[in-house]
């Protein structure tokens, strides 16, 4: 299996800034339209992307890290590590070491103990004098190295893009109050914004589903609303990452497959009971062969 994502960079660069904030220090937030694939920038009109790939750069291949889901990736963009050495290697995970579970969906996803194996940019950056923001992005709301973001929401679903999109600019500015556990004075330097979209649609009604669409419509409108809120406060100057997670090709086809129940396969009839442990919980199933992950212990530096 080829994947891959793109990368955009988008913005006018260290000079166009620093004529729009004399003295300040240089402005980065990082978006990440989660599950965006590589091809539906160009499925339908998509005005407000398009505008942005002209105005800034692109980088049209990057491989993306495995394993390719969103909690361990994000956590890849943001320390420069994989996931078998930052630690968050999927979004369930058993440690036999711990004897515990981590989940997204439980409490776990707080606990300090799962992030601690490498240090996020938002940390690095308060280290060096800078101001950080977290909105939803996975681990921006947990104390990693003893530190939260300066400014940061704890993760609420329910919220939609442009209030999160309103609190980060906000904070870019440094207006309004500190909404997360921890705050400080002053505008942040970096941010870190994180939507769930086109993901989860993608996942509920597969990529090559006519709705998907209006889907991919809906993120171009939301990129043109951060573009507008950014222009009216001054900082549409700032550099910007948009980092979209996405399969490239599978088997020589354009993009992922549309799946069928009638062409599914029965797990029950491929194992035998204590032969293998489920790993996680998903629309498929991780399993671990007993037998060979026996065979591994006496080599627990070893990737696979």
């Amino acid at each position: 299996m080829e994947q891959g994502v793109w990368s955009r960079v988008m913005g006018q660069g260290q000079g166009a800034w620093s004529r729009a904030t004399r003295g300040a220090r240089p402005k980065l937030l990082l978006l990440s339209f989660d599950g965006f694939r590589w091809d539906y920038v160009d499925r339908v009109p998509t005005p407000n992307f398009h505008a942005l790939m002209k105005e800034g750069s692109i980088v049209e291949q990057v491989e993306n890290a495995y394993i390719t889901k969103t909690f361990p990736d994000h956590y890849t963009l943001v320390t420069g590590l994989h996931a078998e050495t930052h630690g968050i290697v999927g979004n369930e995970m058993y440690d036999p070491d711990l004897n515990a579970s981590f989940s997204m969906e439980t409490h776990s996803a707080y606990e300090p103990r799962w992030w601690a194996g490498a240090e996020p940019l938002w940390v690095t950056n308060q280290k060096q004098g800078g101001r950080s923001g977290g909105v939803m992005w996975p681990g921006s709301d947990v104390e990693i190295g003893g530190a939260y973001p300066s400014r940061y929401l704890p993760y609420n679903a329910s919220l939609s893009f442009e209030r999160r999109v309103e609190t980060m600019v906000a904070w870019l500015m440094g207006e309004g109050p500190g909404d997360g556990v921890r705050s400080v004075q002053g505008g942040v330097d970096f941010g870190v914004l994180y939507w769930e979209e086109p993901d989860e649609s993608g996942h509920s009604l597969g990529p090559e589903n006519p709705l998907m669409d209006a889907v991919i419509a809906d993120i171009d409108d939301k990129l043109g609303f951060l573009r507008n809120e950014l222009r009216k406060k001054g900082l549409y100057l700032l550099s910007m990452v948009f980092e979209p997670l996405s399969i490239k090709k599978i088997s020589g086809s354009q993009g992922a497959p549309n799946l069928s129940f009638n062409q599914s396969i029965r797990v029950q009839t491929l194992h035998h009971g204590q032969d293998q442990r489920a790993l996680q919980r998903c629309q498929g199933q991780d399993c671990r062969p007993t037998q060979g992950w026996n065979g591994l212990q006496d080599h627990r530096q070893a990737a696979w």
